[in-house]
C-alpha cells in the first residue's frame, strides 16, 4: 500500500469514527468545553418559581438553580422541597454546559442542550439581568426556560424609589378586580396607580389635577403583573378657590399652597390661581 492509499484510508476511517466533528465531545452535549469555557457565567444559586415575584410557602416545592464557573460554565436544575412540607419528590438532577449566545443592554443570553442516558434531549435558554444597564423593568433578575418551560428566580425587594409626579387624577379599573382603583395619568410615564391611605383617599378627586409624591411600587395578582404604582406620602391637588391669601398676621395660620415649593407647583400647573402677599 502506498503512502497516498494510507493517508486516504486513515481519513476515510475517522470520518466514519466521527473523529472529524471538532464540535462533539463525546458526551451528548451540543456546547464544547471550549464553548462553555468562555461563556464566564457570574456563578449564583437561585430559587425559581413559575412566575415572577415568587416567595417561600409552607410547602415550598420548586426548582433550584446552580450556576457555576469552574472552568466550563454550567446550570444545574433540581426539584427541592421546603419549609414544613413532608414530602419526598424526585430531584430529578440535570446539568446543561453553557455557551454565551448574545449580550443586549448588559444582559447576557446563554444556551445549552444535552441527551441523558435514556437519549433524550433537553434544551435550556437563560437570560441574565444582574448586569443589566437599561433602565426598564424585567420581571426577574434570572429567567430559565427548559423545554418550553419558563421560571423565574426569586429576587430581593428592589430598593424604594422615590418620585414626584404631576398629571390628572383618575378611577381605575384592572382585569379582576386587580387594580387599587385609583390613578394618575402623566404626560411621560403613562398612566400610575396609586396607594393611598384614608385621608389620601378623602382628598382624592377624579379628573382633578394633581401632584404625587411617593415611592414607587410594582403590583403583581393572578392576572396581572409588574404593575406600576406609587405608594403615596404626599398629594397636592389645584385649589378648589381662584385666590389664595399668604398674608402673614397675628394668630394666622397660612395655607399649605404658600410655601415656596407648593406655590411654584400652584402657579405653573393650576391657570387662573392669584396669590395675595
Amino acid at each position: 500500500m502506498n503512502l497516498r492509499t494510507l493517508l486516504l484510508s486513515s481519513a476515510l476511517l475517522l470520518a466514519a469514527c466521527g473523529g472529524s466533528d471538532a464540535s462533539d465531545d463525546g458526551d451528548g452535549e451540543d456546547v464544547t468545553v471550549g464553548e462553555s469555557n468562555t461563556a464566564r457565567i457570574t456563578p449564583g444559586e437561585f430559587e425559581l418559581d413559575d412566575h415572577p415575584h415568587g416567595v417561600a410557602s409552607n410547602c415550598d416545592v420548586h426548582t433550584h438553580l446552580s450556576l457555576k464557573n469552574d472552568g466550563p460554565s454550567t446550570a444545574t436544575l433540581s426539584e427541592i422541597v421546603g419549609g414544613m412540607c413532608r414530602l419526598a419528590i424526585q430531584p430529578n438532577l440535570r446539568t446543561f454546559r453553557l455557551r454565551l449566545t448574545k449580550t443586549e443592554c448588559g444582559s447576557r443570553h446563554y444556551a445549552g442542550s444535552h441527551k441523558d442516558y435514556e437519549g433524550r434531549t433537553s434544551s435550556i435558554a437563560i437570560v441574565d439581568h444582574r448586569a443589566r444597564v437599561c433602565e426598564d423593568i424585567v420581571p426577574a433578575q434570572i429567567i430559565v426556560t427548559e423545554n418550553g418551560t419558563t421560571k423565574y428566580s426569586r429576587d430581593p425587594a428592589p430598593a424604594s424609589k422615590a418620585m414626584t409626579v404631576s398629571g390628572k387624577l383618575v378611577r381605575t379599573m384592572g382585569i379582576g378586580g386587580e387594580n387599587t382603583g385609583t390613578s394618575i395619568t402623566t404626560s411621560d410615564q403613562g398612566t400610575l396607580e396609586l396607594i393611598l391611605d384614608a385621608g389620601e383617599q378623602n382628598q382624592f378627586q377624579d379628573g382633578a389635577t394633581a401632584r404625587v409624591k411617593g415611592t414607587l411600587k410594582l403590583l403583581s395578582g393572578v392576572e396581572t403583573h409588574d404593575r406600576k404604582a406609587i405608594d403615596v406620602s404626599e398629594m397636592l391637588l389645584c385649589p378648589s378657590t381662584n385666590h389664595i391669601d399668604c398674608m402673614p398676621g397675628p394668630n394666622v395660620r397660612l395655607s399649605s399652597y404658600c410655601s415656596g415649593e407648593n406655590r411654584s407647583w400652584v402657579t405653573k400647573n393650576c391657570p387662573g390661581v392669584l396669590y395675595t402677599d
